[in-house]
Formats: structure tokens, sequence, C-alpha cells
């Protein structure tokens, strides 16, 4: 199926800006001659060109199985999902025996924030707040979220020296690191500037979603998603994370194809947080009646308190800083370093997991 990438030189498959991205994608679909599918979104590039959401199907018509690979739902962690799919269709060689598999691959679930250096969309969106089920409402937030949000979104441009790590550390000792970061992260749907927002109704990625979900899917009988991010766990290793819970049977059938067993969000521990309108969980609503699988690949980068500082500072500078945003502030910068190090070392070794890790996804998926 693949032939595998030198570990030297991994890096060359990350490109500058989400346009150099979106081209180089674009191209090596075509290389294996597959079409593809670009959905438009009504706001703009920093050059004012169109921003979309590609994808592309590549594989057998009428295969039984299917592996999908989507990145960018957090557009500042888009560049290392590109740079996973670039690598992925460079080394992909297709044969008789993938008939039975087809690939289904999305470039950029939120090109605004790819294109424009945040994790959020046009909107202030985080996208992965967003799919509320239908009996679920976009409103609400948690009361430690309340209390705490004038630390979290200060109304005033960012500054190098504000205090962030003594207020931090205050409202730690008070409530607890864990009750911290649940609050924080967990989702909020009532402050549209502030961190973590989840919307008042359905963002543009997730109608682009709901109306191809079925298209997508086909009448494959079994599906392996794996939905790649950044920014969470220990630095160059992944973590498979899912707010599903799997049954004894599945779990064991995981642990037999994947080096690392799925950690359950819903589960309580010091490693990740719960989620409200979580992208996989919404997945496995949709497809209940078929073999469908959500991963959550999350590879780390730096600490915690790194991580919600470099996003408190770029929210402030976007909504905050007069005159016309410029992609080369400090804010911008910092955010992109937290969810795509430009560590050499970092870049090549996350995607050599990423390479191993959809080749297990591929053995899984074909496994019955």
């Amino acid at each position: 199926m693949q032939r595998k990438i030198k570990t030297q030189g991994r890096e060359l498959f990350f490109r500058e800006s989400y346009e150099e991205s979106r081209d180089a994608f674009r191209k090596a679909v075509d290389h294996h001659q597959a079409p593809v599918q670009s959905f438009a979104c009504s706001a703009l590039g920093p050059d004012g060109g169109p921003l979309t959401v590609d994808c592309a199907m590549i594989g057998g018509n009428h295969a039984a199985n299917l592996v999908m690979l989507s990145t960018g739902l957090h557009g500042a962690e888009g560049p290392l999902g590109s740079a996973v799919l670039l690598q992925f269709l460079e080394s992909l060689r297709l044969d008789e025996s993938l008939n039975n598999t087809r690939f289904l691959l999305i470039h950029s679930l939120n090109p605004y924030g790819h294109a424009h250096g945040r994790r959020f969309d046009a909107e202030n969106i985080d996208l992965n707040r967003n799919f509320l089920l239908p009996e679920e409402s976009y409103s609400g937030s948690p009361e430690i979220y309340q209390t705490i949000n004038p630390f979290l979104n200060p109304q005033k441009p960012p500054q190098h020296f504000s205090g962030f790590l003594f207020n931090a550390a205050y409202y730690i000792a008070r409530y607890g690191f864990q009750k911290v970061q649940q609050a924080i992260a967990g989702g909020q749907y009532d402050f549209e500037q502030g961190l973590f927002f989840g919307g008042h109704t359905a963002s543009e990625t997730k109608q682009i979603v709901e109306q191809n979900w079925r298209s997508w899917i086909g009448d494959v009988r079994r599906v392996i998603h794996l939905d790649f991010h950044t920014g969470l766990g220990k630095w160059g290793t992944y973590q498979l994370l899912s707010n599903h819970e799997f049954s004894r049977e599945h779990q064991a059938e995981l642990q037999t194809h994947f080096s690392h067993l799925p950690i359950m969000k819903t589960q309580e521990n010091n490693i990740v947080y719960q989620t409200k309108g979580d992208f996989g969980h919404w997945c496995h609503q949709q497809s209940a009646e078929i073999d469908y699988c959500y991963l959550n690949a999350e590879f780390g980068t730096y600490g915690p308190l790194q991580m919600l500082r470099a996003l408190r500072n770029e929210n402030q500078y976007h909504h905050w800083f007069p005159g016309v945003p410029n992609p080369e502030h400090w804010s911008k910068k910092n955010l992109l370093e937290a969810f795509c190090p430009t560590s050499e070392k970092w870049r090549n070794q996350v995607l050599e997991q990423s390479e191993q890790l959809i080749q297990q996804a591929v053995r899984y998926v074909r496994s019955e």
C-alpha cells in the first residue's frame, strides 16, 4: 500500500501558509487522478482570497471499508494535519490488495483559522465545541468560567508581562487544576469573544459536514476515522482520544491493532477533559448503523499553561488590537509555535508516528 518515507526530510511536508498547503494538497490528489471537492466559506483569507474545505476520495469505488483522515478542525493545528495528508499521498501506492478500501482525506476543516493563524473560525467559534446534537442547546457556561472570564479574556491588547502566571496560579490553588482545566476547555456558549466559545448556532464547517456526511460514508460497512490534532500531551508523542464509550470487545480489538489504547474523555483522569459539542461524538451518533470508529490523534507540544497563555494573548490581539492584524505579531507567532512547533525533531517525529498510525488504521479497518 505504502512506501516508507525516509525519516530525514519529513519536515519538508510542512508549508508556510494555508494557501501553499491547499495547493500542495490539490496537486498531490491530482497525481492520484482523483477529484477534489471544494466547499467555499464566506470568510476570506488574509490576502482577500477564497477559503475552502477540500476533500478527496481515493480508492475503490465499491470498497467495503473506509479510512477517513480529517485535519485542521482547530485552524492553528492545520499545518500538521496538512503535512500528514501530503506525506500520506506521497507514500500511497494503490494496488489490487486495496480494492476493498477507500480513503477520504479532508484538508483543513477550519480554513479561516489555518489561514489567519487562529484556533477558532471567523465567528470565533471553537469548532470542536460546535457539533451539538439536536437535543442540545447552544447556551450556558461553567460557573468557574464565568468567574475567571475577566482573567481569560482581558478587553485590551496583549502584553508580554501581564501577571498571567500569578493569576493562573491563584485560580488553580482556589479550585484545583482539573476543575479549572475542565471549566476553561470544556466549552462555553455565553462569551462570544472568549476562549473555547462553541457558537450560538451551527457553524459553516458543521453545515458542510452535515450536508456531505452520508455521501462521504456511502455504503461502506466499516470506517476508521483519524482526526489529527496538536497541543495536548507529552512533547512529540500522541494519544488516541475518544468521547465514545467502546464495548469491552471493541476496546480489545483496538488494542490488538493500535500501539496506543484509546483514552476515554468520559473518564475522569489527569490527561483529558470532557467537551460539549465534540466532533467525534457527533460523528459516532451519525454512524450508529455501521461499524464506525472515531479516534482523535492528539500530538503533544507544550505544557497546558503555556498553551493557555498563547491562546489568551492571540485572542486579545485578534479582538482588541487596533488596526489591521499583522501575521508577524508576536502573539500570532507564539500561537503557531504552540500548536505546530518549528523544531525539526518534533516535526520529523510526529510525521513518522502519523505514518505508522495510519498503517495501523488500515490494518484495523481491513480486519473482520
